[in-house]
């Protein structure tokens, strides 16, 4: 993966209406990009730097994020997620090796959440209580961290429910993540047979183990929700634990929120289709229960629903992947963008429900991940345009910025 802060000067997307998560609605701007960082924000028009993208009747979104439950890291981003506007993929890795191979393959990026169970065993065997006493390990955990962030990715720890051996491994994985000051990715069971084979070792579910432990929290990210029992549910609700997993894999609760009840302290789960990913978490509103696709909601709420739906696919969904420099447009944040084009008119008035519909619609003319063009109508002309600043480039740039949208 080709780094853009490593050879790029400053660009501009001008004249773009632009997402804004503040106010849930979109608003013309410049939108000023150095290295792979967004730099400035400024009033349409007003920008002075010279290497400019027309993007005039544009629309301009932060791209998707999604996690890879219950997968393997991959070898790239595959083009048809990059497409579809997904600019971060989380995933769970064995390996140090794993982690750093798919970070350095794509072109999108990479959240990697390293899984601690063979050192987690190991340390237990040793009775080593205490994760702040392994200083040793935790610096080498930061230098493969550091390691996996020159290739624009991301490290977590992780740990996998099923392949504990005993409690003690979960708590030290705890510990270790806290010590690092990072979120613990915790990935379930993902087939019936080992969500069984973890109740006859335990006497008791995965959640409710965790739970009984107290290691449920903010600080904590839940993958893989597809063997949760409604009690399983209840306890994740009531935790304040970020969650991710597939559309469609919730049962549905045994009670149903009044409308109006406040739970501060509750997940929150916002359910897509089965294409995507279901993310929640104690920072993020939402409505609990599975939704059509990423069609607008209705009803008398559906304002404060599609807000919810947004911020689910973008900044919460960062913040359970524990990296808030991704999910949404403003200065010193990571430039993942989608550009639309012929629909600036429409989306004016209708905020976040004119987000959903563009997703819904077919995808973005151009996805831009890093500063770096990479996937769009142009990608074979333009794979370099935050690169090099060649004139070519800019009125390719042009040319993507005016072509009609697909139906």
């Amino acid at each position: 993966m080709r780094i853009a802060g490593q050879h790029c000067p400053r660009w501009v997307i001008a004249g773009a209406i632009y997402f804004n998560h503040e106010a849930h609605r979109f608003i013309a701007a410049d939108i000023e990009i150095e290295g792979d960082r967004i730099a400035a924000i400024k009033a349409a028009g007003s920008s002075r730097v010279a290497r400019t993208m027309d993007a005039r009747g544009c629309v301009c979104t932060p791209g998707l994020i999604r996690a890879g439950t219950g997968q393997p890291a991959p070898r790239r981003l595959d083009d048809h997620l990059l497409r579809a506007g997904i600019t971060t993929l989380g995933y769970v890795c064995a390996t140090a090796r794993e982690c750093i191979r798919a970070a350095h393959a794509t072109r999108g990026r990479i959240v990697a959440g390293l899984t601690l169970n063979a050192f987690s065993s190991e340390r237990n065997a040793q009775r080593h209580a205490d994760a702040r006493e392994s200083v040793h390990e935790l610096r080498i955990f930061e230098r493969i961290a550091a390691h996996v962030a020159s290739a624009g990715a991301h490290l977590t720890p992780a740990v996998r429910c099923a392949a504990i051996r005993s409690a003690h491994e979960l708590v030290y994985a705890h510990r270790f993540a806290a010590a690092l000051g990072r979120k613990l990715a915790i990935a379930l069971s993902d087939s019936p047979s080992a969500a069984q084979a973890f109740r006859e070792r335990f006497f008791c579910s995965e959640m409710e183990l965790l739970a009984y432990l107290h290691l449920l929290g903010p600080e904590v990210t839940v993958w893989g929700l597809s063997q949760l029992t409604r009690r399983d549910v209840d306890i994740l609700r009531a935790s304040g634990a970020a969650a991710f997993g597939a559309g469609g894999q919730l049962p549905s609760t045994r009670r149903q929120r009044a409308p109006g009840a406040s739970e501060p302290h509750a997940t929150r789960l916002c359910a897509f289709g089965s294409g995507l990913a279901v993310i929640g978490g104690s920072n993020c509103a939402g409505g609990f229960g599975p939704s059509p696709g990423l069609s607008a909601p209705r009803g008398a709420e559906r304002v404060s629903a599609a807000d919810a739906r947004v911020d689910a696919l973008t900044v919460c969904a960062a913040a359970a992947l524990g990296d808030p420099t991704c999910g949404r447009i403003a200065p010193g944040m990571r430039a993942d963008l989608c550009l639309f084009s012929g629909a600036a008119t429409a989306v004016r008035s209708l905020g976040s429900e004119a987000f959903l519909r563009l997703f819904a619609r077919g995808e973005p003319e151009a996805v831009v991940v890093g500063g770096v063009l990479v996937a769009g109508a142009a990608r074979a002309s333009v794979d370099e345009t935050a690169v090099s600043p060649r004139r070519s480039d800019s009125r390719a740039l042009r040319r993507v910025a005016h072509t009609p949208a697909s139906s």
